[in-house]
C-alpha cells in the first residue's frame, strides 16, 4: 500500500477482508517460544481482554466502518480500539507463518487511524498533542531549542562531504543524548567520517502511526534535502523507529527510492567487528537479555535486524547472553509503539512491566534494547515491577551505550 491507499476505502477494505480471523495470532507459535506463560504476543489484547483489541477484531471493526455500518460521532469506543493497537506487528508475523496471504493488519490499523482522522474521529488527545508540537517546532516533544547541543566535536555539525550522515531522531536527540554520544564515540572509534545536522527534524513516524498525515510529506522532504545537502551517501540510525519509517515510509511518500543507502547502527557495529575496525575488550560481568524493538525486527520483513545486535552482545568479554520466551518474530512489544506511550501511558507501562518480568525471570539482570523509545518505556517497566516484587530495578540500557563501555568509554 502507498501512503495514499492507506487512505483508500477500497484499498483498506480488501486488507481488512484478507483477515480470515482464524485467531492464531492471539498468542504466539508454540514453535518460538518456550512457555505457555510468555506466549501472548498482542498487548492491546493481553491488555483489555476483549476480541475487538486483537487484529481479527480490529479487523472486523474497520471492514464494517468502511462499509458505512458502524457510526462514527461520537464513538470512544472505536477511538480506543482503533488507537490502541502498538501496530508492532506480532500477529502480522503470525500470520506469515501460518497463511498463505498477504495480511498486513499493521497497515490497515494505520491506515484506518488516517481515514478516521481525516474524519474528525482520533487520535487520542495526547497523541493530538504531539502532532501539534510537531507542525509547531518540528518535533513531538514541543522542545524549541537546539537538539544537537550535545554534541562535542563542534566540526561535526552541519559538515558538507561527510562519508555518512547520523540521523539522531527526535527522541535521542532531545531525552537520551547518551545515545546519541554513545553512537559517535563508535563512529569515532571506527574512523568513519560523519556529520551531524542541525536542520534534521522530525522522520514523521509518530504522526503516521498516529493517521496524522497532513504534515508528514514536508519532513520527509525537508529531512532528504538536508541528508543531500550533507554530501553524504549513508545514513546512520541509533533510533529504530527512525530507520523503519525511513526505509518503509519515506520511498512510498516521495513516490521513487532514497537517494542514499540505510544503515542501523547495529547492524554498523557488527560490520566494523567483522573487519576488525571495532574491538569490545572491556569486561563485564552481565546476564543481559535483549529486546527486539518491533521497528528494527518485524517490521523490516524481509530484512528483520535479529542477528546483528546478538552478535556484538556475545562479543562483550564477560557478558552471558540470555534467550528470552518470546524473542525475533516472536517478541512482545515494549509497549510504547503506535502512540501508545502518549495516548495510554498505564497501559503502555504494564506491558513493560510484563516485558521486564519476562527478562528476570530467565536471570538477567540487565536489558539491552537497540531503540530509545524502547530504552523508555523498558525503564518505566522496570520502576513498575520493581515496586511491586521489591527488588532492584533492571538496569535497562542501549546497545551503543553498551558497547561504549566495552570500548573503554564511561
Amino acid at each position: 500500500m502507498t501512503l495514499e491507499e492507506k487512505q483508500s476505502r477500497e484499498g483498506l477494505l480488501d486488507a481488512a477482508l484478507s483477515c480470515v480471523h482464524c485467531g492464531l495470532c492471539y498468542h504466539t507459535l508454540p514453535s518460538l517460544t518456550e512457555s505457555e506463560r510468555f506466549s501472548d504476543t498482542c498487548p492491546a489484547g493481553l491488555y483489555f481482554g476483549f476480541d475487538a483489541y486483537y487484529s481479527p477484531g480490529r479487523n472486523e471493526l474497520a471492514r464494517a466502518i468502511l462499509r458505512g455500518e458502524y457510526p462514527l460521532k461520537e464513538s470512544k469506543a472505536i477511538e480506543e480500539i482503533i488507537f490502541s493497537c502498538t501496530t508492532c506487528g506480532a500477529c502480522e508475523a503470525t500470520c506469515r507463518y501460518v497463511n498463505d496471504t498477504n495480511v498486513l493488519p499493521v497497515h490497515v490499523t494505520e491506515g484506518i487511524r488516517a481515514l478516521l482522522v481525516e474524519q474528525g474521529v482520533g487520535p487520542l488527545p495526547s497523541q493530538k498533542k504531539f502532532a501539534e508540537s510537531v507542525k509547531k517546532v518540528d518535533n513531538p516533544y514541543g522542545e524549541s531549542s537546539e537538539r544537537n547541543m550535545w554534541i562535542e566535536d563542534q566540526s561535526r555539525r552541519d559538515k558538507l562531504e561527510s562519508d555518512v550522515f547520523y540521523f539522531v531522531g527526535c527522541t535521542t536527540g532531545y531525552r537520551y543524548q547518551d545515545i546519541a554520544k554513545a553512537t559517535t564515540t563508535v563512529l569515532e572509534t571506527t574512523d568513519t567520517d560523519y556529520s551531524v545536522s542541525s536542520k534534521e527534524i522530525c522522520c514523521g513516524s509518530p504522526l503516521i502511526r498516529t493517521g496524522q498525515l497532513e504534515d508528514v510529506e514536508r519532513l520527509v522532504r525537508e529531512n532528504v534535502k538536508v541528508i543531500q545537502e550533507s554530501g553524504a551517501k549513508t545514513v546512520i540510525f541509533s533510533c529504530a523507529g527512525c530507520y523503519r519509517t525511513v526505509v518503509k515510509d519515506w520511498p512510498r511518500i516521495l513516490g521513487e527510492d532514497l537517494p542514499f543507502e540505510t544503515i542501523h547502527v547495529t547492524q554498523f557495529m557488527a560490520e566494523k567487528m567483522d573487519s576488525g575496525e571495532l574491538e569490545l575488550n572491556e569486561p563485564m560481568d552481565m546476564k543481559i537479555a535483549y529486546h527486539d524493538p518491533c521497528h528494527l525486527g518485524r517490521h523490516m520483513f524481509p530484512n528483520a535486524v535479529y542477528d546483528e545486535p546478538r552478535k556484538v552482545i556475545d562479543s562483550i568479554p564477560g557478558a552471558k547472553r540470555i534467550t528470552l520466551d518470546r524473542e525475533m518474530d516472536a517478541t512482545l512489544c515494549c509497549g510504547s509503539g503506535g502512540g501508545v506511550k502518549a495516548g495510554l501511558p498505564e497501559y503502555a507501562e504494564y506491558i513493560a512491566k510484563l516485558r521486564v518480568s519476562e527478562a528476570r525471570n530467565k536471570g538477567a539482570d540487565t536489558f539491552v534494547t537497540a531503540c530509545p523509545f524502547c530504552v523508555r518505556g523498558l525503564e518505566d517497566g522496570a520502576k513498575k515491577e520493581a515496586s511491586e516484587s521489591g527488588d532492584k530495578p533492571l538496569e535497562v540500557i542501549e546497545l551503543t551505550e553498551l558497547v561504549r563501555r566495552a570500548i573503554g568509554g564511561k
